[in-house]
């Protein structure tokens, strides 16, 4: 097997994996963190390391640890607070906001116990600014 023909088949084994894990929305997004607009621009090295980092999220995602699922279940609660989860199994948002450098950069099942114990306050605190900034907008538009 050649090179290009090599390089091939782990494009298609992304894309196999982006929707294994349902995050083929979120391709964009995904690869835009190795500054590349296609998964055709990537290296042959960043694309190997997305593999790595997606096989992980795969065995991650699938874990029965429980204080893993807890800590998930505690972000979810937020995300929902936020507004960003807000219908049950739509995650192309949680995918898109976990993705932001901002928040986590990382998808949701990629983040380990104490990425996620550091992500409850984030995003409950993001919720407040939120409720806080609405509501002095309310009034703003109550007095004018």
């Amino acid at each position: 097997m050649n090179a290009n023909q090599t390089r091939n088949k782990k494009l298609q084994a992304l894309h196999q994996v982006l929707l294994k894990l349902n995050v083929i929305d979120c391709k964009k997004e995904i690869v835009g963190q190795y500054g590349v607009e296609s998964s055709r621009d990537l290296t042959d090295k960043q694309l190997d390391e997305l593999l790595e980092r997606l096989a992980k999220g795969i065995t991650n995602r699938y874990s029965t640890e429980q204080g893993l699922k807890a800590w998930r279940s505690h972000v979810i609660v937020q995300l929902n607070k936020y507004g960003i989860y807000a219908t049950n199994n739509d995650w192309t948002k949680v995918n898109q906001f976990m993705l932001d450098k901002r928040v986590a950069g990382k998808l949701l099942y990629e983040l380990n116990v104490d990425e996620l114990k550091a992500l409850v306050p984030k995003i409950a605190s993001m919720a407040k600014k939120r409720s806080e900034k609405q509501r002095s907008e309310i009034k703003l538009a109550m007095y004018n």
